[in-house]
């Protein structure tokens, strides 16, 4: 079962129609401001969503094939802005709407499936004086992003800024 096709709209997001009224937006946007000064790596925050006309509901398109097609056609997109760019890709699911834990394992699974050979590293972190907690992962472009960006990590140093 293939992706669906996708096209980009600006230098950093694409689109892909799932079905007449109903389509995907995957953006990507620097996030050197999550990492520490001295960390001379480039990393990529994305978020991705769906718009869906008014009176539609997305329970109407959604099934099982639908699914795969969405996943796979999302993580192609990933993969083209990693290679394209020459970056690591990190995505925060924050807890304000209580489906964080929910969206990191959507996305955990797809990236599973997806068989890729790039390393994927994923906490979870609590920020107690806004008492909220995020969903993190980062998918390293190689072996010296995935050492340097674990480590951020680990020391919690990620998301210092976003706090």
């Amino acid at each position: 079962m293939d992706n669906f096709p996708f096209y980009q709209i600006d230098s950093n997001t694409y689109v892909f129609e799932v079905a007449e009224g109903f389509q995907y937006v995957f953006s990507y946007s620097d996030a050197s401001h999550l990492i520490s000064d001295h960390i001379e790596v480039k990393l990529n925050e994305i978020s991705f969503d769906y718009i869906i006309t008014e009176g539609l509901s997305k329970r109407e398109f959604i099934n099982d094939r639908t699914v795969i097609r969405i996943r796979k056609t999302i993580i192609k997109i990933i993969t083209k802005v990693i290679e394209d760019n020459q970056c690591s890709i990190v995505y925060i699911c924050d807890s304000v709407d209580d489906l964080a834990k929910y969206r990191d394992g959507i996305f955990k699974g797809w990236y599973i499936d997806s068989e890729s050979e790039r390393d994927l590293i994923t906490r979870k972190f609590y920020l107690e004086e806004i008492d909220i907690t995020h969903y993190v992962g980062i998918i390293a472009y190689n072996n010296s992003h995935f050492e340097t960006l674990k480590g951020e990590m680990d020391n919690e140093s990620l998301l210092s800024e976003k706090s």
